[in-house]
């Protein structure tokens, strides 16, 4: 538990960090609020991922915070866990690409708009995570694809408390020796 909270409030901090950097900058904040006033139909055809991040120069931000430059990273060329590569996503999300394999440990979304696949669709071919993928508050719109999540905890394998919006879980294989596989609040 100690572990996932403070995997979940890193990530909190950097999406608290990227909204006081908009805020405290005047340019910054004039070009989000006329970002945010655009339609429905403007937000579904960009996705988070997509948006480029700007300094106050306009130019391309640099790396922030325990943050990629790269809005796609692929484990394990660009990160050695899922984990790292998923705490490494900007914090207006993106996607991670993992190579068929065995990966361990607890990979915590609280970030929105974060894409977990598979790297092919081989279906001899498979990413297993030997652990807990736990999505929380700030997990809209995320999707897990093609992962075969096998736990042996005492939470879920793939943990859903609080989440607010959609998360999508798709051509994956979720199972827990000790307890459920999947765990919604």
């Amino acid at each position: 538990c100690d572990e996932i909270a403070s995997k979940v409030a890193t990530q909190q901090f950097q999406l608290i960090q990227e909204a006081y950097e908009a805020l405290s900058n005047r340019e910054r904040r004039r070009q989000h609020d006329q970002q945010g006033s655009g339609t429905a139909e403007d937000i579904v055809e960009e996705a988070p991922w997509k948006r480029k991040r700007r300094t106050r120069s306009g130019s391309a931000a640099p790396a922030g915070w325990a943050q990629a430059k790269k809005d796609c990273l692929h484990v394990p060329v660009d990160a050695p866990t899922i984990a790292a590569a998923v705490d490494m996503l900007p914090v207006s999300g993106g996607s991670v690409c993992v190579e068929p394999g065995e990966y361990e440990g607890i990979v915590v979304i609280s970030k929105p708009w974060v894409k977990l696949v598979c790297a092919t669709s081989d279906q001899d071919k498979r990413v297993v995570l030997k652990g807990q993928i736990v999505f929380r508050e700030c997990a809209m719109g995320s999707q897990l694809r093609g992962i075969t999540i096998a736990a042996s905890c005492s939470g879920g394998a793939v943990d859903l408390k609080s989440v607010i919006g959609n998360v999508s879980i798709e051509e994956c294989e979720i199972r827990n020796d000790l307890c459920a596989g999947v765990v919604l609040e």
